[in-house]
């Protein structure tokens, strides 16, 4: 019964307005989603239906809300949404009391909703609308004639919109009516680089971004005799959250506003049972227009940046291109061009020449010199004509970028104080990220530990689903320094549950970071199965826990610039306990560091000690060593410095001199630059 008598509607409000002597042309309002799954097919169809030429802006204008059907999660601040959600809701309860417009695609046409008479879709569907509808729907005359224009101020920040509103033949509301002039500033492009939703879409056509001056709509009079005229201006202040000021597009519509809601008795019942809801008979829409977006007067830019490295960097020498461009209607004949790294002092070069609409220019920088390090840098225009940029949104570039400075091998990583003096991540030897913000880091940790008294350690107990926790190498190697390259460290973790999904993996990058290439994947019940097992307390392993894992690298043997990466990446749907790693090592495996100890024969005794703790070593051939022992605090108690010892037997003694507390203490030993830490406990 309701798709028959909306049909009925339609074809009746068709007819009765064709005595007025102005065509009209069609509001067409799209509710959409950034969440919404259905909503980029429905797109796909009537974005090119509506903006073919003869249709677009003649016969039909259309406005899209961006609605938070089927919620709005996960939207950040750059989504139409958030942006602008008191007014969105607004209109979806403006057709649906009290519960607003039901699903996503929606469409009104005039402010009905739009029959399904072949029962394919369901009334409201966009796939409704097609090129029958609108060519039949445009011949029919409006009793209104209507004209939009805007003008921007010359700081592009704030619009002027008149509107000019004319009767075409004598006319009165109907009893208990509301004329009103409705203005929608929108976007009639806005492109993301990164879909702002789940649906993964990242082009928006139409896109209502503020109503002018509010979404009460302007009161008309209800009574017009014919020729009857009336210009209405509204001035607004540009939101700050518009993307581009260039695309700004107004639509203006006059609709009859009654607040008229249908019952059973004019309905009958819906499929679904129960009152009627649908307030679309009293909110029909007589005429529309559109106002284009138009180029600004004065608008340069900075689309886009040439930066050698790009993103990672084997050396600390920078070379910087910035491309200017004219985006608006006046000649640009001067302007600065400038960069910012990390919040330091301008740099700035000033462009002098003759640049026309659409026209770009290249200017490059003199070579700059950074730090090891990520690094971040800001180009922008500026003073353009020695004026005001109308358009200060498009002026700036953000990008970041890391420099790697190679480091000697091999690398012997505890994550005690020996290596990792601040305590902390970042440090100068490792990275840290993640990829989802509010996931867990990695961090140093003295829970735990496989030897020494710390280790490094991510919090999944309270990470985020499908996060990946990173930890990588700040500096890069060269692998060819080594016959056969190992790399192997010690973890320990617990599962929660049988289903948890998480997994470590291991890359290796040959490009300072660039790209990375995966050399080992160790899953959820293997890290679990050669540790913790399964619990739900907070994990925290014994040394025992910990297992040995050698992951192969000969594919980098050959290769100068090579970072390593340990990403643990959180289950989707199940997440684990806390992963612990420790003792990472890159050495050669021919002289690895189980190899050293074996080859200077070294032993500590007594161990535990009531004084004195003795370090043995039988030298076949001479070797530089040097001694540092450390409180499980980090603090230095003891120093053996560094010197060439000859072959044969020495023995070097901790405690001789000082009197060691009780406790448990760190021999920080060094043979020929590799470490090795070995725990002494004084009793």
């Amino acid at each position: 019964m309701k798709k028959y008598l909306l049909l009925v509607t339609l074809s009746i409000y068709l007819s009765i307005t064709t005595f007025a002597q102005v065509q009209r042309t069609i509001l067409f309002e799209e509710f959409t989603g950034e969440n919404c799954v259905y909503c980029p097919a429905a797109n796909a169809y009537i974005n090119p239906l509506i903006h073919t030429v003869g249709n677009f802006p003649q016969k039909i204008v259309k406005i899209s809300w961006s609605v938070p059907i089927p919620d709005a999660s996960g939207l950040g601040s750059n989504s139409e949404y958030i942006q602008d959600s008191t007014e969105i809701l607004q209109r979806m309860y403006y057709y649906f009391m009290p519960y607003g417009v039901p699903e996503a695609p929606y469409s009104r046409f005039n402010g009905i909703e739009l029959p399904d008479p072949s029962g394919n879709y369901y009334p409201g569907a966009p796939y409704e609308l097609n090129q029958t509808m609108i060519n039949d729907s445009a011949i029919a005359n409006s009793p209104f004639a209507l004209t939009v224009t805007h003008t921007l101020n010359t700081t592009g920040d704030s619009v002027t919109v008149n509107c000019i509103i004319t009767a075409a033949q004598s006319y009165t509301a109907g009893y208990n009516s509301s004329l009103k002039l409705y203005v929608a500033m929108e976007e009639d492009t806005i492109t993301y680089a990164t879909a702002p939703g789940s649906n993964g879409e990242k082009v928006f056509l139409d896109v209502m971004r503020k109503m002018m001056p509010t979404d009460l709509g302007t009161v008309l009079n209800n009574t017009w005799a014919n020729t009857n005229s009336v210009n209405i201006t509204i001035k607004e202040k540009v939101p700050s959250y518009i993307f581009d000021r260039s695309h700004l597009a107004f639509v203006a519509w006059i609709a009859d506003d009654k607040p008229w809601v249908i019952s059973t008795t004019d309905l009958g019942t819906l499929s679904g049972g129960g009152q009627a809801i649908d307030t679309a008979y009293g909110r029909r829409v007589h005429q529309a227009a559109y106002s284009a977006a138009v180029a600004l007067s004065i608008d340069a830019g900075i689309p886009t940046i040439t930066l050698t490295p790009v993103a990672n960097a084997c050396n600390d020498t920078i070379n910087l291109s910035m491309t200017l461009t004219n985006h608006g209607v006046h000649t640009i004949t001067t302007c600065s061009v400038n960069y910012q790294l990390d919040g330091n002092s301008v740099v700035t070069q000033t462009y002098n020449g003759v640049l026309t609409t659409g026209q770009t220019y290249t200017l490059s920088f003199p070579t700059f010199i950074v730090s090891v390090g990520t690094h971040t840098l800001v180009c922008y225009s500026s003073n353009p004509n020695d004026s005001t940029d109308n358009q200060p949104e498009n002026d700036t570039v953000r990008t970041s970028f890391n420099v790697a400075l190679s480091a000697a091998l091999p690398v012997m990583e505890g994550f005690e104080t020996s290596t990792c003096p601040t305590g902390v991540l970042p440090n100068l030897n490792w990275n840290i990220s993640n990829t989802i913000t509010g996931g867990s880091d990695f961090q140093i940790t003295s829970a735990a530990e496989a030897s020494g008294v710390k280790s490094c350690m991510i919090n999944n107990l309270n990470n985020i689903a499908g996060n990946g926790s990173i930890i990588e190498t700040a500096f890069v190697y060269d692998m060819t320094t080594f016959a056969t390259p190992l790399l192997t460290f010690e973890a320990a973790y617990q599962q929660t549950a049988t289903t948890n999904t998480d997994k470590l993996q291991i890359f290796t990058s040959t490009d300072c970071g660039a790209t990375w290439t995966s050399r080992k994947t160790i899953t959820s019940a293997t890290l679990a199965s050669l540790a913790g097992g399964i619990g739900t307390t907070v994990y925290t392993p014994n040394t025992s826990q910990f297992t040995t894992y050698t992951v192969g690298i000969n594919a980098v043997a050959n290769s100068k610039n090579v970072m390593f990466r340990w990403e643990f990446v959180a289950g989707a749907a199940s997440i684990g306990n806390n992963l612990y790693i420790d003792n990472i090592n890159i050495v050669d495996n021919v002289a690895g560091i189980e190899n050293i100890e074996t080859t200077v024969d070294l032993n500590l005794y007594p161990n535990p000690s009531t004084s004195k703790v003795n370090i043995d070593f039988n030298l076949s051939e001479q070797h530089n060593m040097g001694v540092v022992v450390t409180d499980i605090l980090g603090r230095t108690i003891e120093t053996i410095a560094t010197k060439l010892y000859q072959s044969g037997g020495t023995t070097l003694t901790i405690g001789s001199d000082n009197a060691y507390q009780a406790g448990v203490y760190i021999i920080n030993i060094t043979i020929d630059g590799q470490p090795i830490s070995k725990k002494v406990v004084i009793q």
